[in-house]
């Protein structure tokens, strides 16, 4: 299985100190949760138990007893003890195609236990109710990964991202037990958690999740994608270091371009999803057009200068203006396939480093952004929506 289920602790090897501690315990339990144990041998279930159609009260009292014997060290002293029983918990779901009727009764089973988990002072006991809570994706699993994402913990949030992408892969790998209205209730909340989100690991989580969200093609849920890219699109536009003139921390500057390139592939139709409709590629044009503000505005005050590394963020800041220039230039031929925007590679100049150069990026940028420029006018009809460089 490709490895989806990576956590919280991405990157921490860049981090001194008790963050970067932190951080490693999430990173041990991400490890943990990819090795995933041989079903047959952890448990009493019968191996065809998750994939069941109708759970009846036999197969309930089979669930119940089997989380029972594997739920009492979660909140143990010993980490191993905890690990042993977090392997066991998510363990049915390391398949594909476990069933809605297995889901729901699996959470009717465990929600209260995880819920308790949640109130730990102990950041690795919180973690692992974060991890099991998004192998669930269920209506309550969704309420549980909503209470981990407000957490004082760094890492804890950062798993609640993962936990929200693990739940929008569910939906779209496995029959689906999530409501619609829950689902479209987390795709908000990655919106919320992007524009308020202080952590750079929390928010290339969130953006992850996102998009996750923004591949769900299922007839369940039919307007999860467009609620995924607008949460996206207004989570990210609304941040105020994306609505400042510095340069962006590099977490969140990967995020931003991970953003458009996604948003490009999106609109595209590129990979397994269909290409977004008109409403989706205005979405996807709002957010590259937010992009392309704010990389004119860092140009115009001479924000590259106050960076650590000039060179790297012009190069950084080139292919995010590009790529976000490709977003609009996508988008355009689903908003109005009569014209054609060519792409001008307006980041480009930014590499030169000269007065000349960032004065035409800074036009360029206008010309998309501005009061009278490119998505300001029919058909976009963006105007007073940018704060133009």
């Amino acid at each position: 299985m490709k490895t989806q289920r990576e956590n919280s602790a991405r990157g921490t090897g860049e981090r001194n100190g008790a963050a970067s501690r932190r951080m490693g315990v999430a990173m041990a339990l991400g490890v943990a949760v990819l090795a995933w144990p041989a079903f047959g041998q952890l448990n009493a279930l019968p191996e065809g138990l998750p994939k069941a159609l109708q759970i009846g009260a036999s197969e309930e009292q089979q669930i119940a007893e089997y989380v029972k014997a594997n739920s009492g060290k979660l909140m143990d002293a010993d980490a191993k003890a905890r690990e042993k029983d977090r392997s066991a918990l998510v363990a049915p779901f390391g398949q594909t195609g476990v069933s809605t009727a297995f889901r729901i009764a699996y959470e009717a089973k465990v929600s209260a236990i995880l819920g308790d988990l949640l109130k730990s002072d102990n950041e690795a006991i919180v973690l692992n109710a974060v991890v099991i809570a998004g192998e669930l994706a269920t209506d309550k699993s969704a309420g549980l990964i909503r209470t981990a994402s407000g957490h004082a913990s760094e890492p804890v949030r950062t798993q609640a991202a993962v936990a929200a992408r693990r739940t929008f892969e569910a939906m779209q790998s496995s029959p689906v037990a999530i409501s619609a209205q829950a689902a479209a209730d987390l795709a908000k909340l990655v919106g919320d958690r992007l524009a308020k989100e202080t952590s750079g690991y929390a928010v290339d989580a969130w953006m992850k999740a996102g998009f996750a969200g923004a591949t769900v093609t299922r007839s369940e849920t039919p307007m999860l994608r467009s609620q995924a890219i607008s949460a996206i699109r207004a989570g990210l536009s609304s941040r105020a270091d994306v609505g400042g003139d510095a340069v962006l921390e590099p977490l969140v500057l990967q995020a931003a371009l991970r953003a458009c390139v996604e948003l490009r592939n999106q609109v595209a139709g590129v990979n397994s999803a269909p290409a977004l409709n008109s409403a989706g590629a205005k979405d996807a044009a709002a957010l590259a057009g937010h992009v392309i503000a704010h990389a004119g505005r860092v140009t115009a005050k001479a924000g590259f200068a106050k960076a650590a590394n000039e060179a790297g963020a012009r190069e950084a800041y080139a292919q995010l203006l590009n790529a976000a220039e490709m977003v609009v230039v996508a988008a355009s031929g689903v908003v109005d396939p009569t014209r054609t925007i060519a792409q001008r590679k307006i980041g480009d100049a930014l590499k030169a480093a000269t007065a000349r150069d960032d004065a035409a990026v800074v036009t360029n940028c206008r010309e998309f952004v501005g009061s009278d420029g490119l998505l300001s006018r029919s058909p976009w009809d963006l105007r007073g929506q940018f704060k133009s460089p």
